[in-house]
């Protein structure tokens, strides 16, 4: 006769033969120097990030809530509290900061007069084109010299890696059993 103790026992083991281990970098030997060299990018792009917030006159949360609006101009606050994880508070305190420094302005949807749409306001956006104008020059100096399909392939292999990105994060934010790493571990020590 089985017992509860056994029953558990075995419940492990089934589920461990049904799923499989986790995929390393060593099971997909192509994928470790493009994740190394993406992990690479994202920090190079934090300390940028950064430099252009001094350059632009903002802290760091502030300017994504910036770029944001640079890609998605006129769009309701609601989708920036979702984008940035603030709270409505804290994320109307900040919005009214940008308001006062004059880098954001709220204006009546076409559609629907009631709702407020948020927009970048001409000299922010300026300053942000200013702020990141040596790195396009110098990305533009380091394509120049490859075949144009190269410049094609990266760009579509850039915004398949960004939907990937976009796509993970979402199903993450959804999924209730992703907490965070609690074990007190440098973040990079978890990368692989």
């Amino acid at each position: 006769m089985r017992t509860p103790i056994d029953a558990v026992a075995s419940m492990g083991q089934n589920l461990k033969t049904r799923l499989p281990e986790p995929m390393t970098t060593d099971d997909q030997p192509q994928i470790g120097p493009v994740l190394r060299s993406l992990h690479r990018r994202e920090l190079a792009a934090h300390r940028l990030r950064r430099v252009v917030g001094k350059e632009v006159g903002v802290n760091d949360d502030e300017l994504l809530v910036l770029l944001y609006l640079y890609e998605h101009d006129g769009c309701p606050q609601g989708e920036l509290t979702g984008f940035t994880g603030l709270s409505r508070s804290g994320l109307g305190a900040m919005l009214q900061r940008l308001e006062a420094g004059g880098y954001v302005e709220r204006r009546p949807a076409p559609s629907d007069k009631r709702l407020r749409l948020l927009h970048l306001t001409a000299p922010a956006r300026d300053r942000i084109a200013r702020a990141f104008a040596e790195l396009s020059a110098r990305l533009d100096r380091l394509l120049a010299d490859r075949p144009r399909d190269d410049a094609d392939r990266i760009e579509r292999f850039l915004a398949d890696v960004a939907d990937v990105s976009e796509r993970h994060a979402r199903e993450s934010d959804a999924d209730p059993d992703v907490a965070p790493d609690r074990s007190g571990r440098p973040i990079w020590q978890l990368w692989g």
